[in-house]
């Protein structure tokens, strides 16, 4: 019983670890350490009733590649890992130590196979949520009960008194990844026990059916609770799920399928039919031709897993359709003169960004045809207002089929037929839009998402932490990519009553939630497509914010290539297949195949595989260069300052939020973006906003060589900012700001700024601007010899979002002297950027 609580508790580890539904750490942690402590001592108890042996203490050996294997595995998957390694060192100690380190083995053996499974665990519920085949059999229990239900078109209808409701039966509320690690543990803890294949498949077989009458009784009792909770919530919430699973640790499990390791020792590994003792564990060698057989094989599995297809780049020319759109367009320059919602729901920044590294043009006019095809490489249909013909249709699917990428973006719950329209063309390639708007589980916020994949996709490499706007989920086939697989989200359908087709989450009994598909990126042919779903993320006023421009880039840039080996993943799996049988083939001749020093092998090429795929993505996907550069890029610099953009979240103080402040510089034709101090120094301006935090000496030298080179530097002072780490740095270039006080700012214009606030007297360089008490309230300073300047204000609170408003703010007459204060500051420095990249050549 203790083995199969370990397993249990183990399992349910896993559920509040990793952020699929609803984490809660200190509770994963916790059943992590019951779990471990069970299977500890499960095999003291056992080793002291039967004399086990050394159990794993031939595989000693081992620990040192799995704590390598380890370091290139995220977390919380590599727990397993580092937990057997552990316990492998541990064997080699006195022999108490020596059984708690077998049962961490065992612990550690059982988490790293179920952490393999997790996986092929996302790929599937990604993909298919709804569990329809058992839905006949789920009415037919509940008629047992008085609950009138029938099946219908979206799951199960049931009548209760007062009210009736369809929920689907998914695979997250049957919460088949619970089962599937109760599964994997227990096949597990049987393979150990080293039984004949016909018993272990008695035994497999009599597991999965004690656990299916279990998880069915859960579910069940689930429903016939929700009828009366009338909250989807008990399928997710971890009082629900610890509370109806932590009874699944007291199943007698290895008594009901005859399993337990107690009572048939540890089979070695070169024999894995006849039981041995464990003193014979390693007696028999295999030769070294079959451990490399073995180690090969297993590196071909792993980098045919983690293998991305570099192809042939083509030449770059991007092509945005705006025939079949009128929403976020891109024929309106973002000016210091447009203003509004339409302006900010605008991919006119988009557009410019992609012009810095492609070819950019734009469809106006014409229907797609194959020859307007012939003159781009990559063609992008975001967000169509209108049907595309079948003509359209058909050019489209043979562009891609012959080497063209693909860029297809729409938005949440069909709004303006956006999923209407796209679907036609991307269920040509397996795909569909659906209809429904994507929020976090827990919160029912904006999602954030972070990729957590030991092999993560070409087109979110240097993604970063990423919040969605409100995305719809997708369906994909089986052999695509999930990009971005969103996790800990939930799915709503649309509701045309309500404004944008948002549909509330009262009494909403049939969503999916966990793992959704939110971006997909699949080869066709020699062509390749990728389809997201968030359209406003690329919107002006979100384009720059962390994680959406290096989205765009990462996307344009797998895209921008022709499939070259398309088919090197299937070799590369046959040829570990073909290994496979060589061994299997070897081992049915009785010749020894597998051995700890062969274990070793396997894994430290393992290691191997993961990191060499990781570098061929570094190497073949890096950014691409540039082709023009009229932009200004300006860094505000992230470390020392307290300035806030809805990065994580869009309900943010305004009064230290200066999300419109960053946007307006694109107005401006600059590239705003938030950067360390290191990546900063490469763009042509650093805004360091109030500063919270002193810089170290060596920091304070870098921005004096990077100011005397030519770059400029804006100082925005006030609102919380720390006086004396502000004129640490602006005492290198002779400038300070001193006594606060509340006050008016002068505008350009000769008059008042109509808003009062606390402003500082800025003392030294060249007076710009004057306060109501005639002190300077902002001044510059020219610095060394290759135009730097620096310009510091010292009322830094007028450029938050409590005075300058929303990005769709139309201004008045005193928001716009805010803002052109803001235009005048901030100036481009495209004759400056030219000396300074030479100086930093």
């Amino acid at each position: 019983m203790l083995s199969w609580a370990g397993i249990v508790g183990l399992s349910l580890a896993w559920i509040f670890l990793l952020p699929y539904y609803n984490p809660v750490p200190w509770l994963g942690w916790s059943l992590l350490g019951f779990g471990i402590a069970a299977s500890v001592a499960f095999w003291v108890l056992d080793h002291r009733r039967h004399g086990l042996g050394p159990g794993f203490r031939p595989y000693l050996l081992c620990a040192a590649p799995m704590a390598v294997l380890a370091a290139v595995i995220p977390f919380p998957e590599n727990i397993g890992l580092i937990v057997l390694a552990i316990g492998l060192g541990l064997t080699a100690a006195p022999k108490r130590l020596r059984d708690i380190g077998n049962g961490l083995a065992f612990a550690g053996l059982v988490l790293t196979a179920q952490a393999a499974w997790l996986p092929i665990h996302v790929t599937l519920e990604s993909r298919y949520h709804h569990l329809s085949v058992l839905e006949p059999l789920v009415k037919l229990a509940l008629s047992v009960f008085p609950i009138k239900a029938a099946v219908g078109g979206r799951g199960i209808l049931v009548q209760t008194p007062g009210y009736q409701f369809t929920i689907a039966t998914t695979m997250e509320k049957v919460n088949v990844l619970m089962f599937a690690l109760a599964a994997v543990g227990g096949l597990t803890a049987i393979v150990l026990a080293g039984r004949r294949p016909r018993r272990l498949l008695r035994q497999v077989l009599s597991l999965l059916l004690v656990l299916g009458i279990y998880f069915g009784a859960r579910y069940l009792f689930l429903l016939m609770t929700f009828t009366t909770a009338r909250d989807v919530g008990i399928f997710w919430r971890p009082e629900w799920v610890l509370g109806t699973f932590l009874p699944l640790a007291l199943v007698p499990v290895p008594a009901v399928i005859g399993y337990g390791l107690g009572s048939s020792r540890i089979a070695p590994l070169e024999d894995d039919t006849v039981p041995r003792e464990p003193a014979d564990l390693g007696s028999r060698r295999p030769s070294m031709a079959s451990r490399l057989l073995l180690a090969v094989s297993c590196f071909a599995l792993v980098f045919a897993i983690g293998f991305h297809d570099p192809g042939t780049l083509k030449p770059g020319r991007v092509m945005i359709d705006e025939y079949h759109s009128n929403w976020e367009k891109t024929t309106q320059p973002y000016t210091t003169e447009w203003y509004g919602e339409d302006s900010g729901y605008n991919y006119y920044s988009l557009a410019s960004y992609m012009e810095d590294y492609y070819t950019v043009s734009r469809n106006l006019h014409s229907p797609i045809t194959p020859e307007l095809l012939a003159s781009c490489d990559v063609l992008v249909l975001k967000t169509p207002t209108s049907a595309y013909s079948q003509e359209e249709i058909d050019a489209v699917f043979r562009f891609v089929r012959q080497g063209g990428g693909l860029l297809l973006v729409g938005d949440h719950t069909n709004v303006f037929g956006t999923s209407t329209y796209l679907n036609p063309l991307a269920e040509r390639f397996g795909l569909h839009f659906n209809h429904d708007g994507t929020y976090d589980l827990v919160t029912d916020g904006l999602s954030i998402y972070q990729d957590r994949s030991v092999f993560p996709h070409p087109t979110v490499r240097r993604l970063g932490r990423f919040m969605f706007a409100t995305s719809c989920s997708l369906e994909a086939p089986l052999l695509s990519a999930g990009a971005i697989t969103g996790y800990g989200i939930k799915s709503l359908y649309l509701d045309y009553s309500q404004e944008n087709f948002f549909r509330t989450d009262a009494l909403d009994f049939d969503k999916d939630y966990g793992l959704l598909l939110q971006q997909v990126a699949l080869q066709s042919g020699r062509g390749r497509v990728v389809a997201f779903t968030d359209s406003t993320v690329w919107s002006n006023f979100f384009m720059f914010i962390p994680g959406k421009w290096e989205l765009a880039e990462g996307a344009l840039n797998w895209l921008n290539r022709r499939n070259m080996l398309p088919w090197a993943p299937w070799v590369l799996v046959a040829a570990a297949a073909a290994g496979a049988a060589v061994l299997v083939s070897r081992r049915a001749k009785g010749i020894p195949i597998v051995d700890p020093l062969g274990v070793a092998f396997a894994l430290g090429f393992a290691a191997l595989a993961i990191l060499s795929a990781q570098g061929l993505d570094s190497l073949f996907y890096a950014p691409r260069a540039k082709i023009a550069h009229a932009a200004t890029e300006i860094a505000f610099e992230s470390e020392h300052g307290n300035m806030l953009i809805p990065s994580e979240t869009i309900f943010i103080d305004p009064n230290s939020a200066y999300h419109v402040f960053y946007t307006w510089t694109q107005r401006v034709g600059a590239r705003p973006r938030m950067a360390p101090l290191s990546d900063a120094m490469k763009c042509d301006t650093i805004v360091l906003a109030n500063i919270s935090r002193p810089f170290a000496s060596r920091d304070l030298a870098r921005i004096k060589e990077y100011v005397e080179s030519g770059g400029g530097l804006l100082v925005l002072h006030g609102n919380g900012s720390d006086d004396g780490a502000a004129n640490q740095v602006l005492g290198m270039f002779g400038l300070a700001v001193e006594d606060p006080r509340d006050g008016f700012i002068a505008d350009l214009r000769g008059g008042t700024i109509q808003r009062f606030v606390p402003v500082y007297s800025v003392v030294g360089g060249i007076p710009l601007l004057y306060d109501s008490f005639g002190r300077p309230a902002a001044a510059s300073a020219d610095v060394g010899g290759r135009s730097g300047k620096v310009i510091v204000f010292g009322a830094s609170s007028l450029f938050s979002d409590a005075f300058m408003g929303t990005t769709s703010t139309i201004p008045d007459e005193t928001i716009r002297s805010i803002y052109d204060l803001e235009f005048y500051l901030i100036q481009p420095r495209r004759e400056v950027k030219t000396d300074h990249e030479q100086a930093s050549g």
